[in-house]
């Protein structure tokens, strides 16, 4: 199975199909409402999680310490977060995530434009605070991209221009150049 979304389970009352029968190499979900607990190592090594190479997480409320059983998740290559929320601690999540997941070789933090300005030529501008901190981190893995959620998740299924192939093209531009 190439993707799966649990966090559409929340909105429905309960899941569709039997999550944890499934085997899907791509995930968006809500670790919180899944689980009612931090996500830990134990959680990692649940079957589902087996073949999980793409990671996108739709929890509201997080920081590290809420997600850290990722870094045990054997696949893992591609993690993603909403770069918007005002309710994730993305500090403790990038650190974590760069410092604890080895295997790491993308990690996409998406936003949706909300500070609209006009620039001196009449253009209108988006203020981008979340590329500024991306940038004084400097690691070449950490991407930022523009997404609007569900649209961009039926693109991904579909095997489209995702915000994951952005983010690869992005990254291997940034090695080729030598950033």
């Amino acid at each position: 199975m190439r993707g799966w979304s649990r966090w559409i389970g929340k909105f429905l009352g309960g899941d569709p199909l039997p999550f944890f029968e499934l085997r899907p190499h791509r995930l968006s979900i809500d670790l919180w409402t899944t689980f009612k607990a931090p996500f830990d190592e134990s959680h990692a090594r649940l079957a589902v999680f087996t073949n999980l190479t793409h990671l996108d997480l739709a929890d509201g409320y997080c920081s590290w310490k809420h997600v850290e059983g990722i870094q045990y998740l054997p696949r893992l290559t591609h993690f993603a977060a909403d770069g918007d929320s005002l309710t994730l601690d993305l500090d403790s999540i990038i650190q974590g995530a760069i410092t604890h997941c080895e295997r790491l070789a993308i990690i996409v933090l998406y936003e949706i434009p909300l500070n609209k300005h006009e620039d001196s030529g009449g253009k209108v501008a988006f203020e981008r605070p979340l590329r500024r901190t991306i940038k004084s981190i400097g690691d070449p893995r950490i991407v930022c991209v523009e997404r609007a959620y569900l649209k961009e998740w039926f693109v991904d299924v579909q095997g489209g221009r995702s915000m994951w192939t952005v983010a690869e093209e992005i990254v291997e531009r940034r090695r080729t150049s030598g950033m």
